[in-house]
């Protein structure tokens, strides 16, 4: 039997390795959210009919829509007022949706390993897709709690931290959805060779729509009220000389 292709090695293995000693050596068991082992009596068995052979390729779809689509277009209409009094309502539907999609995600990837087993799920990718799972249900709680004005949405430190960590959250599923699909590869043999070859574009391709469309919104909206106040100063000057636009007096005026 041939020996499998070696693994590549990605930063946050090393932050992995560093933490637990494992240099490399990913045959010992991590512990806490790098080897994840669900308790024996689990009723997974349930899930499984729903799933191929292996959950990875359901959870890679979900999170590919949910952070590729969804999550960007939701972000802008929230930022620009798109839909006008109807962005939130939009923003707060839209991300809980991707953040019960990335929670459902992670809960097949980890029901997979305990039914199919999963060295395959170790060491990077399941931590930062965790961390992820965990950010954003954070993220989603404190911002229905902004807007509830529980904490005051008037502290503008809450909500540029709001925002700040959303861009953050936006810029981790580029580089997991291209970790895990290095990790089906490598890990269980499937060719997703096609696949690694045109992410990087499709990566490129999000991250440059979404800095197009705000940068195009924000020069937009530049230029409009600069015409409105350059037509506001010229009808005023125009006022102050006279040379404003006589009205045709009515009979009797």
């Amino acid at each position: 039997m041939s020996e499998p292709p070696p693994i590549p090695r990605y930063p946050g293995d090393a932050i992995v390795d560093a933490a637990h000693g494992t240099s490399g050596d990913i045959s010992r068991p991590l512990p806490f959210i790098a080897h994840i082992a669900l308790p024996s009596p689990f009723p997974c068995a349930f899930l499984s009919p729903p799933l191929p052979e292996r959950g990875e390729p359901t959870a890679g779809i979900i999170l590919a829509l949910a952070w590729l689509v969804v999550a960007p277009m939701s972000v802008l209409i929230m930022r620009y007022r798109l839909l006008g009094s109807r962005s939130y309502i939009v923003h707060k539907t839209s991300m809980t949706a991707v953040g019960l999609g990335t929670l459902a995600a992670w809960t097949i990837a980890v029901v997979s390993t305990q039914l199919h087993g999963g060295a395959h799920f170790e060491p990077g990718h399941p931590v930062f897709g965790t961390f992820l799972t965990a950010l954003v249900l954070v993220q989603l709680t404190w911002g229905y709690y902004l807007r509830r004005e529980v904490w005051g949405t008037k502290h503008a430190f809450a909500k540029w931290a709001h925002r700040l960590v959303g861009f953050f959250i936006l810029l981790l599923p580029l580089f997991i959805i291209e970790f895990g699909l290095y990790r089906y590869r490598f890990k269980i043999g499937y060719d997703t060779a096609p696949l690694l070859a045109v992410y990087p574009y499709v990566r490129t391709a999000v991250v440059g729509l979404f800095i197009g469309a705000a940068v195009y919104i924000e020069v937009a909206r530049f230029l409009s009220s600069k015409l409105v106040r350059v037509g506001t100063v010229a009808s005023a000057e125009d006022a102050q000389d006279g040379t404003e636009e006589q009205r045709p007096l009515l009979a009797g005026q």
